[in-house]
């Protein structure tokens, strides 16, 4: 359940890409699946020599009240991160 992208050099288009993704998915999800609960997350990975510049969109269903990435571990992220919940 995760898109990478990874198509350009630049971080902007990447982030807008990832964006446009997002929105995507959350209109699939609120118009296919009315009584799930999901978390859509967004990760940007900055890079370095040997890794290329890229996020990832992952998403998940809700069960039991469990999120994969909860709030209280955020911190223990070192490169951006950002968490888009679809309710019904």
């Amino acid at each position: 359940n995760e898109i990478y992208i990874t198509s350009s050099v630049d971080l902007t288009s990447i982030v807008k890409e990832a964006l446009i993704i997002m929105e995507q998915l959350q209109s699939q999800m609120i118009n296919e699946f009315k009584e799930t609960v999901f978390d859509i997350i967004l990760s940007v990975d900055l890079g370095d020599n040997e890794i290329p510049l890229s996020s990832t969109v992952r998403f998940y269903a809700i069960r039991d009240n469990y999120h994969i990435v909860e709030s209280n571990t955020l911190e223990d992220y070192s490169q951006p991160l950002l968490i888009m919940q679809i309710n019904r």
